[in-house]
């Protein structure tokens, strides 16, 4: 389907303007049943618990396992912080179950 062309429709006439939201819906929803799942399953933050980014500003990577997502936060303290979690957080999301998985 083809992205509806503003310039095809008399907007003088509101049963026009009614015809192209109703097209625009249509390519709107046969984008979203195209739609490629760009993101892997599973989302990793972490972050320092007096300075928190806030929101993405904390994601540090998308993982296909939940086990993967745990290891680069393991990877990501180490450098950070030499291991330790005194002043350190670290979350993993589940984008399929919408719950959060793993707390540290």
């Amino acid at each position: 389907m083809e992205r509806p062309n503003k310039e095809d429709y008399d907007f003088n006439d509101v049963f026009e303007g009614v015809r192209y939201a109703k097209d625009m819906n249509n390519y709107a929803d046969k984008l979203e049943e195209n739609a490629i799942t760009i993101m892997k399953q599973y989302l990793a933050f972490y972050g320092a618990i007096y300075y928190p980014s806030g929101g993405m500003g904390d994601f540090i990577g998308d993982f296909d396992t939940k086990e993967e997502a745990i290891e680069c936060i393991k990877l990501k303290n180490e450098k950070e912080d030499d291991g330790d979690f005194e002043y350190r957080w670290a979350n993993v999301y589940d984008t399929e179950d919408r719950i959060e998985v793993h707390t540290q």
